[in-house]
């Protein structure tokens, strides 16, 4: 059994992040998406910021006799408030904005919203072919560009946009699109 040091020196605290190959910045990642039904090939994506979903262990009491009502038994995992919410800066040509319109427009929307006047207005398409096969990777980056971490999401699918303001007061700032995306699962992979 190894014991660390648990002195607050400054040699120690170096030591443990020499050990650890330094800090992970937060400003070193990317985001891909793969297999999205309302587009063909991958996508261009540059996202601004990262939201987590919070993960939880939810527990049910075991009713034993003792203390208060008993242990807390762990149940099942939950991934709360629905999901990623990921920040995605909008360009002139207005590329990732129409390009995640598009996507909740194949899940749900009219023949005008749409632009298809043939199309069956406000049909929803079977799991299968709208969520199954979609996924999304965020990779956490060295400083230098190389992934230290690859998080594997499997059948994502957009669940809301978040708000945008659009003001004219607001003076030489550009206009940033956010989405909460759902998923199944995710794996970590260090690499």
């Amino acid at each position: 059994m190894s014991v660390f040091n648990t002195t607050n020196s400054i040699s120690t605290i170096k030591s443990y992040f020499d050990r650890h190959d330094g800090l992970q910045l937060s400003n070193r990642f990317t985001v891909q998406f793969f297999n999205v039904p309302s587009f063909s090939g991958t996508p261009e994506i540059q996202a601004l910021s990262v939201e987590m979903a919070p993960r939880t262990i939810l527990n049910v009491k075991d009713g034993l006799q003792g203390y208060g009502q008993g242990r807390l038994v762990p149940r099942y995992q939950e991934f709360l408030s629905q999901g990623v919410i990921i920040t995605f800066p909008i360009t002139n040509d207005n590329y990732l904005f129409n390009f995640f319109n598009n996507w909740f427009n194949f899940f749900y929307s009219s023949n005008y919203a749409s632009n298809t006047p043939t199309a069956g207005g406000f049909v929803l398409p079977y799991y299968d072919a709208a969520v199954a096969n979609t996924s999304m990777q965020i990779l956490l980056l060295d400083p230098n560009g190389n992934i230290n971490t690859r998080m594997n999401f499997t059948e994502v699918f957009p669940v809301e946009s978040l708000p945008f303001q659009l003001a004219m007061r607001s003076e030489n700032s550009y206009m940033t699109y956010s989405v909460t995306f759902g998923f199944r699962d995710v794996k970590y992979l260090a690499t």
